[in-house]
């Protein structure tokens, strides 16, 4: 199961679900944790993909 394929996720912003889906796989609240500490828990490829995401947006977003 994915977040993409679940109803309950359908409303959620694309960094809601960036959210969501860290938070699942680290099982731990993401986004009520201080900034060091998520550097500190993330590991290297997933911090760089999620600060990445940070600083320029969701990738996925279509510009029209």
């Amino acid at each position: 199961m994915t977040i993409n394929n679940n109803k309950e996720f359908a409303g959620l912003t694309p960094f809601q679900k960036r959210m969501v889906e860290l938070s699942i796989k680290y099982q731990t609240d993401i986004s009520a944790m201080s900034y060091k500490d998520v550097i500190e828990l993330l590991s290297e490829k997933d911090w760089e993909d999620f600060s990445g995401f940070i600083k320029n947006g969701c990738r996925e977003r279509v510009v029209h």
